[in-house]
């Protein structure tokens, strides 16, 4: 398995232009934005895998290079063009060479990575942010790579720069955003490290009280499975072969490890307790590991 980071590639040769979607091998995979326009498109074609961000750039990349070639659209956006292909590119080409993505946050802890994943706007970041003050190191914002294995599933650290939204800056008290967590593409060593658990996030509705010591539940397999599917990155879904690569990747993951329910109570007055929360039920799976090593 190759671990290297594919870097980005800015197309100077005029002469040599893209595949839009419209000549694609099939019909492209369309994502869209909140007000459900089309914000891009990912396709197959001329032996390699494209995306394309309409304005933006076009991207091109396959299985096995450690570069992927970027086409913008406009002079003079490059700073976005390499935001966009770390952020919300990088994930997809991970996937063609055989690693998995889901949109998440994640901290490193003693015993490993430990993932909040969840829909945007839910606290992901928020959380992963207020562990880092707490004294841990941040491991992603908004995509964790991983690749399961028979006893332990290995997340890849991805380059990232974390994205708060305001009311997390002000509560903070912060002057601007955090900077970038890690260099873009450093492959100087493998950052590779075990995941120890995954928190799926959501928040409490009007029925349901502040969190407590009991905001927290572990969840069953095959209910995580289902719920962790919902927050996978998936590059041309309609393939049988990628479904049942990633069927198979996210099955590994919660057979291997625990996956836990946190309800988040609206607003952040509660966030020390609910980092109290993460931090406990962390500090509990170390010590059933160790007691587990000692058998």
């Amino acid at each position: 398995m190759d671990f290297q980071i594919p870097e980005l590639r800015l197309n100077v040769d005029y002469s040599d232009q893209p595949v839009h979607p419209e000549f694609a091998d099939q019909a492209a995979e369309i994502w869209y934005d909140p007000d459900g326009q089309p914000c891009a498109y990912g396709y197959h074609a001329d032996n390699y895998f494209w995306m394309h961000w309409p304005g933006l750039a076009t991207y091109r990349f396959d299985s096995t290079s450690n570069q992927v070639l970027a086409y913008p659209t406009i002079n003079g956006w490059e700073p976005l063009v390499e935001d966009t292909y770390s952020r919300s590119v990088l994930p997809f080409v991970l996937q063609t060479r055989g690693w998995q993505v889901i949109h998440a946050s994640g901290v490193e802890c003693y015993s490993g990575i430990a993932v909040f994943c969840g829909v945007s706007g839910v606290g992901k970041s928020t959380l992963q942010y207020g562990l880092t003050q707490r004294g841990y190191h941040p491991w992603a914002d908004d995509a964790v790579a991983f690749l399961p294995g028979a006893y332990l599933t290995q997340s890849l650290r991805l380059p990232f720069r974390v994205r708060l939204l305001s009311n997390s800056i002000q509560y903070f008290q912060l002057t601007s955003p955090p900077p970038p967590a890690s260099t873009p593409f450093d492959n100087t060593e493998n950052h590779l490290a075990p995941i120890a658990a995954i928190f799926i996030l959501s928040r409490a509705d009007a029925t349901q009280t502040h969190l407590s010591q009991l905001g927290i539940t572990r969840t069953r397999p095959d209910q995580a499975f289902a719920h962790l599917l919902e927050h996978a990155y998936c590059f041309m879904p309609e393939n049988q072969e990628v479904r049942k690569s990633l069927a198979s990747a996210y099955l590994e993951l919660v057979s291997s490890t625990p996956v836990f329910d946190l309800i988040l109570p609206n607003g952040l007055d509660l966030l020390p307790l609910v980092i109290d929360t993460v931090e406990g039920t962390l500090q509990k799976i170390i010590k059933n590991h160790d007691k587990h090593s000692n058998h």
